[in-house]
């Protein structure tokens, strides 16, 4: 399963999750391959890990 989510600039992937991430400069989108069985909650967790800029908590 591949979650897609539109982004305009990713400057910034962290190391532990770089290869999970693929940028597709076509379209400007990001594909994440999510886990089978994980869906959103996998997302969710790993997201913010993957581009800061999505981390709205204010948290580092």
């Amino acid at each position: 399963m591949k979650l897609h989510i539109l982004v305009g600039s990713v400057t910034h992937i962290a190391a532990s999750v770089a290869q999970a991430i693929q940028l597709d400069s076509a379209d400007r989108a990001a594909a994440i391959d999510v886990p089978e069985g994980q869906g959103v909650a996998w997302a969710r967790h790993g997201l913010p890990a993957a581009v800061p800029a999505f981390n709205t908590s204010g948290k580092p």
